[in-house]
């Protein structure tokens, strides 16, 4: 009974993010004024074009100092709970009283909590790979947008846009790792908490992924 209630939960769980996501892509792509991402894209494009045509050379490099300054500081944060969660894998025993008193309808299997750990570990790892990736489409940006535009500008702004875009996207991805690491972080005390937590996490996405 309670391995067929952790499923159950869990698969409720997991069809609550993934559709919400799905949803969110379909708008994203008829919509993308309605939300913030697009919103951000459009800003971030007229950005470059503007620092780039009217050289604001100084404002271009402090604002991307701070993207990649933001970026690395996530991307530390993300290897570093990583590498400590991979440090409490190997000394569960002291907290797994206390994990399975808060489990209320699930399944108590030390293998189950092993894989859930390690699944929270891959996350994390996912996540500072997508931060390492932005701050490389940052770093590439920055040398664009300080190159001289030339005769014909359209081609220098086109490539340096695409590298800002491709940096906000994969900051975004590791964003996103963090928030799914909270419903994972939960599912560690029971399937129960899992829902919760994904109910949470979808509502607080869905509150930040669109514009007033």
């Amino acid at each position: 009974m309670p391995q067929t209630t952790e499923i159950w939960l869990m698969l409720a769980s997991v069809a609550l993010l993934i559709g919400y996501h799905l949803w969110f892509l379909r708008e994203l792509r008829l919509r993308p004024e309605h939300t913030t991402i697009g919103s951000a894209r459009a800003l971030r494009a007229a950005w470059v074009a503007d620092v780039m045509t009217n050289r604001r050379d100084i404002l271009a490099v402090q604002t991307m100092r701070n993207w990649v300054m933001t970026t690395s500081f996530l991307a530390s944060t993300a290897a570093l709970i990583a590498i400590g969660l991979l440090t409490f894998v190997m000394s569960t025993d002291g907290v797994t009283n206390l994990i399975h008193r808060l489990n209320f309808a699930g399944t108590r299997s030390q293998d189950l909590l092993t894989i859930k750990l390690a699944l929270i570990i891959v996350n994390y790892f996912l996540t500072f790979f997508n931060l390492s990736l932005a701050m490389r489409h940052y770093n590439y940006a920055v040398f664009l947008i300080g190159m001289s535009l030339g005769a014909d500008p359209e081609p220098a702004i086109d490539r340096a846009t695409r590298h800002v875009q491709s940096g906000a996207m994969r900051y975004t991805a590791g964003m996103r790792g963090f928030y799914l690491s909270v419903p994972l972080m939960l599912w560690l005390f029971g399937p129960v908490w899992l829902l919760v937590g994904s109910a949470a996490a979808t509502l607080a996405l869905w509150r930040h992924d669109h514009t007033s």
